[in-house]
């Protein structure tokens, strides 16, 4: 009796035993084995709406167009894509009044899905006439419903006459957070300020004006909102005696009027700016998170101004010559073929730090500037650079995209851009 006891004890503590290292076993065994978990990969369903206008400085032919396309996130350089929306600007026009002509400069007002288009020859008479830098002429159009534009719409409002002062306006920019419209009224060399962007309308005159007696003739503008800061970039004027292009800086922009001194000019053999077609500048952006100022200049170069060390308030004015990390558009290696690119337009999409850049291709061979735009040809092209801050991205760079149109032989060259993001 009491051995079958002492064994029924011994049993149980062998069955306890390999219970416990049963156990044991199972626990380092979850330990020591990784569990394999998927990854959720997040597709973004976001696309990329591209505007583009074209034309070029002559009012007879049939150049000038706003196109729309509706998503260039994955257009691939072997693509040809046909617009989603084409508007000639020639055949647009308000209820009254005449028709638009070539859009040099557009801003698109996204909250009231308008386009905003400054017109450079606009005019009730001959056209090639508004050509001329003392014939005013020129106008702001906007067109409602730009998501969708096609064809030839009305112009919801057309800002034009003589009232407006306009001549040859070449850019535009709204602070939509004040709804002030600021034009660049290129040939009367002043700033032309409408305090309601949002609901002006016809012939009448701009709130104020404010120029600067060695302003040059300004060309675009950009607004940082956020500041209250006006960014404008002016071709040279032998006709003022002004022999340089640069860059203006404005602080209280929504507040100017009369003569104002910037706060900062950019200019000088360092900037480059010089090295332009008629010593101009075409572009401007500037992005706020890299302090990276974005300049075309009329040639194969995108100029990028590192403001990160900048006064951008100094208590008194300021000029610098500042040395620019320069984006090179053309195509070959040792830039023999430089003068045969010119930058038309830039644009900044600051959500993905992308730069979009209008490449028109020139009649320029060996000469010291490019020169007017190759007729219909194939090869103008807008070129996409990504993650452009990356100071890395200098020279010549080979684009992350290249876009090309099929409507290119009757729209030419590449000008203004507008790029958004969408749902």
């Amino acid at each position: 009796m009491k051995s079958k006891l002492i064994r029924s004890v011994f049993m149980f503590y062998i069955l306890m035993i390999v219970i416990s290292c049963g156990s044991s076993s199972s626990s380092n065994s979850s330990t020591v084995t990784p569990t394999t978990n998927t990854p959720t990969t997040t597709t973004s369903t976001k696309k990329t709406q591209l505007f583009l206008g074209t034309g070029e400085y002559e009012t007879e032919q049939a150049w000038d167009a706003v196109l729309r396309f509706d998503d260039v996130s994955a257009v691939t350089a072997s693509d040809i894509v046909t617009p989603s929306g084409t508007v000639p600007l020639k055949t647009v026009k308000g209820t009254t009044g005449p028709n638009l002509n070539f859009g040099h400069g557009m801003f698109l007002y996204e909250s009231r899905d308008e386009l905003f288009v400054a017109s450079l020859f606009t005019t009730e008479g001959t056209p090639s006439e508004a050509t001329k830098p003392d014939v005013e002429a020129g106008s702001v159009g906007i067109l409602s419903n730009a998501s969708t534009i096609d064809g030839s719409p009305t112009l919801t409002r057309h800002i034009f006459g003589s009232n407006t002062g306009f001549n040859k306006p070449h850019g535009l920019w709204v602070d939509t957070t004040k709804d002030i419209l600021y034009v660049a009224n290129t040939f009367a060399s002043k700033i032309s300020v409408f305090d309601t962007a949002s609901t002006v309308d016809g012939n009448v005159a701009p709130d104020r004006t404010f120029q600067y007696n060695g302003i040059g003739f300004p060309v675009h503008l950009y607004s940082d909102v956020d500041n209250d800061r006006l960014f404008v970039v002016v071709m040279q004027s032998s006709a003022l005696n002004i022999f340089t292009a640069a860059v203006l800086i404005y602080n209280n922009a929504s507040t100017l009027s009369g003569e104002v001194v910037p706060n900062v000019r950019i200019f000088g053999t360092n900037t480059r700016l010089d090295e332009g077609n008629n010593q101009t500048t075409h572009n401007v952006m500037y992005d706020k998170n890299s302090k990276i100022l974005f300049v075309g200049h009329h040639t194969n170069e995108v100029l990028m101004y590192d403001l990160s060390a900048v006064d951008l308030t100094p208590t008194t004015a300021v000029d610098l010559d500042l040395t620019p990390r320069v984006l090179k558009i053309n195509d070959k290696s040792g830039d023999s073929d430089k003068y045969d690119w010119s930058c038309y337009g830039i644009f900044h999409l600051a959500s993905t730090d992308t730069l979009y850049v209008s490449c028109g291709n020139t009649i320029g061979g060996t000469d010291i500037k490019s020169g007017p735009p190759n007729n219909g040809a194939a090869a103008h092209v807008i070129k996409v650079y990504k993650d452009i801050s990356d100071t890395s991205k200098s020279g010549l760079v080979t684009p992350d995209q290249k876009i090309y149109w099929s409507n290119v032989s009757t729209y030419y060259p590449p000008q203004p851009l507008w790029v958004i993001e969408k749902e």
